[in-house]
């Protein structure tokens, strides 16, 4: 069972957070995997390189 913490309205079709905090979490790709860009380059060479 999945439940936020955080306190919603909607206005005009929109969710607008009036409590709470949003969390965003980044995942951070290894090096030998496939490059988040869709190249379908690896990481380490495209846009992870340097």
């Amino acid at each position: 069972m999945l439940e936020e913490a955080s306190r919603f309205r909607r206005e005009a079709g929109r969710w607008y957070y009036l409590e709470g905090r949003p969390t965003l979490t980044r995942l951070k790709p290894g090096r030998n995997e496939a490059c988040p860009c869709g190249s379908g380059r690896k990481l380490k060479q495209c846009c992870g390189a340097g």
